[in-house]
């Protein structure tokens, strides 16, 4: 997408981008302020950026200790392979938040989540930054930077790096 193109619309800005994500990071740490530790998984690629600014702000705001997983997935086609970096970790008992940029039908992050439970975690939330809100899976937003009424021919782009950052509606 050339995010320079007449037909894409800034909606966000990379400063109310920071606002909502320095807003979740402390909704997240309500939810889990009794724990000494949290694991964020980002799915790549946009989610794992967007995880990794949640990531500084609950450093900033918290003693969590905060353990980062990055989750691959082919998004159009989730049963295919699922890649985790790191490859070993351990998650059973502890408390995880699965965090994308955009939920749109619920399909990515209703694998992400599938792909998690045999691992017997004690919670798992979902952080999302535009919530579309096309649910087509019984996955919710958790915590949401915003909620947006798109049409489903609409589509939204989250560049949360470069000179261009925000959030576009094409």
């Amino acid at each position: 997408m050339n995010l320079k193109s007449t037909t894409d619309v800034k909606i966000k800005t990379s400063e109310d981008i920071n606002t909502m994500t320095r807003r979740i990071a402390y909704q997240i740490y309500e939810d889990n302020y009794q724990l000494s530790k949290l694991y964020l998984v980002g799915i790549a690629p946009t989610g794992k950026l967007f995880s990794e600014k949640l990531k500084t702000h609950l450093e900033n705001i918290s003693n969590l200790k905060i353990h980062f997983i990055e989750l691959e997935m082919d998004k159009k086609n989730p049963t295919s392979k699922i890649v985790t970096t790191p490859k070993n970790y351990s998650i059973e008992n502890q408390s995880i938040v699965i965090v994308d940029d955009v939920l749109n039908t619920g399909r990515t992050l209703s694998y992400a989540v599938n792909y998690f439970l045999s691992d017997r975690p004690d919670k798992i939330k979902t952080a999302i930054l535009v919530n579309r809100s096309h649910n087509k899976f019984p996955v919710k937003a958790d915590f949401k930077g915003v909620s947006l009424s798109t049409s489903t021919q609409e589509h939204i782009k989250v560049k949360l790096t470069g000179q261009h950052q925000g959030i576009f509606l094409r």
